[in-house]
């Protein structure tokens, strides 16, 4: 039997980037009892709940057919420094033969911000970014025409690839002076295709509520976040829309 770890990540790293750190467990037999991931200390970071899938693979050693259990979780670093998984020992055992002792080295990053980060509680650390809006508007009587009374709902959408969904930080806000009602936002992953991890998605919705004649604006969005293929800062851009309100409909 053999054990290996890797972890599966660029030469840098910034805060709160999840990489992947892998477990492969071999033998010439069957794995009895299956392989369980073993504990782990982790140092400047943690190991995330995100749930990834098990790989079944095979190679051929000394003329012998192995099969492997390739495991993986993510792992993200929280503050500049080193993120690093010392060394440990892991005892595997398979079916007809003696338990097996194997030393595995540490493995460890570097990571630092990047250069002009403005603020670092809204950092976003992302392999590709996509933001789309959505304007819905909802009229209490007939007639195109906004009135005090009526709602417009401003639904965002940021889909971003390599993080997981609670990184994706608020874009809508209440207009000062204004009425608005927030819904609740809606977090999820998102799926490579295969059933692995693509990345999060973050789905916020407020409805803004106007109690008075006039013009409402709803401002442009911008959201700066750190491309970690380029390693260059991006901006994901929305227009903002303005609407003349009316007074109150008739009774």
């Amino acid at each position: 039997m053999d054990i290996s770890r890797e972890l599966v990540a660029p030469e840098r790293l910034v805060p709160g980037q999840p990489v992947r750190v892998a477990v492969t467990f071999w033998t010439d037999s069957w794995f009895n009892p299956p392989p369980e991931w073993p504990a782990q200390v982790v140092r400047n970071g943690a190991l995330l709940t995100t749930p990834l899938p098990n790989q079944l693979l095979t190679r051929q050693q000394d003329g012998k057919s192995w099969s492997g259990v390739r495991m993986e979780r993510l792992v993200s670093a929280w503050d500049p420094g080193t993120l690093s998984l010392p060394a440990l020992e892991v005892t595997l055992s398979s079916a007809g033969q003696a338990p097996h002792t194997v030393s595995l080295p540490a493995v460890e990053r570097p990571v630092a911000w990047p250069q002009d980060v403005k603020q670092p509680d809204r950092f976003l650390p992302a392999s590709a970014l996509t933001l789309s809006q959505k304007l819905v508007l909802y009229r209490s009587g007939e007639g195109d025409e906004l009135h005090v009374g009526d709602a417009i709902e401003r639904q965002v959408t940021v889909k971003a690839e390599g993080v997981v969904p609670s990184q994706i930080p608020q874009l809508l806000y209440a207009i000062p002076g204004q009425d608005s009602q927030r819904l609740p936002p809606v977090n999820s992953l998102l799926d490579s295709g295969r059933g692995d991890f693509g990345g999060g998605q973050r789905e916020e919705r407020l409805r803004y509520l106007p109690t008075r004649q006039g013009k409402l604006v709803l401002p442009p969005l911008t959201l700066r976040w750190w491309d970690t293929s380029a390693q260059r800062w991006q901006s994901a851009e929305l227009p903002g829309a303005d609407y003349e309100i009316q007074g109150p409909r008739a009774a």
